[in-house]
């Protein structure tokens, strides 16, 4: 089973709990591991404020003393919010992380009229009314400008709200050591892209996406995805396993 959950919110975007209370349910499910990871700054309705990481990094460290038999880790659920691959952190915002982990998300304030046009209104129509294939490589470039950034550690919840090539993300994830994760609410991924991801070589992560404590270290449903694909668990990074985030060791 997984020895860290890397994706967990609280009271500081729209999770129930508070940090604290995330932390003591991962010692109680027996984690090593877990990241804090409240949605990213230019969510219009959860997001964190500017203010909160400096709020949040005082509360994390001062848990971390008082609880050392499980690491916290210092993360953001990132929005990947333009058609060039940008995420709502500044530089300076960015070294205050231990972890990155990013995806879209729908209600984010757009950069410019033309992204809330060109990304986010273009997204919802395709979703309702289709993708053209010109569609599907605007948005997969825009993933593949992210994990090239190099800023960022984990795609999250891939194909949810916005479809991409997997096969293209799946190559640019395994070539900057990227992370795929399979999320603990939903698997928004086909089966046949799952098992090329796998294919590639892109590494998978397997997090809960928990937004009350009781949540944290809950996986029932990618772990029915892993056991019906019978996906390779060498290939998962926190599967009875710890995982090195390449962005946070360089």
């Amino acid at each position: 089973m997984i020895l860290g959950d890397y994706h967990t919110h609280t009271v500081f975007s729209h999770g129930k709990n508070k940090i604290e209370d995330n932390v003591a349910s991962a010692v109680k499910v027996g984690l090593k591991e877990v990241a804090i990871t409240d949605h990213g700054l230019r969510h219009v309705a959860f997001g964190m404020r500017p203010c909160d990481i400096f709020k949040m990094r005082k509360i994390i460290d001062k848990t971390q003393e008082e609880t050392p038999e499980v690491k916290i880790l210092f993360g953001v659920e990132a929005n990947i919010y333009t058609s060039d691959g940008d995420i709502d952190l500044k530089p300076c915002q960015m070294e205050n992380f231990d972890v990155i982990i990013a995806g879209f998300h729908k209600i984010v304030w757009p950069r410019s009229p033309k992204d809330m046009v060109n990304f986010f209104w273009r997204a919802q129509w395709s979703e309702n009314f289709g993708y053209s294939k010109n569609t599907v490589q605007k948005f997969t470039d825009a993933y593949v400008k992210a994990i090239k950034s190099g800023n960022i550690d984990v795609i999250t919840h891939l194909n949810y709200g916005m479809k991409t090539d997997v096969k293209q993300v799946a190559q640019a994830a395994k070539d900057y050591g990227v992370f795929i994760e399979l999320n603990g609410k939903r698997v928004s991924m086909t089966d046949e892209e799952i098992l090329t991801v796998q294919d590639i070589g892109a590494k998978f992560i397997v997090n809960s996406d928990a937004h009350s404590c009781g949540r944290v270290g809950e996986i029932s449903v990618p772990t029915a995805v892993i056991e019906r694909l019978d996906l390779n668990r060498d290939n998962i990074v926190n599967w009875d396993k710890l995982p090195e985030f390449k962005r946070r060791k360089k």
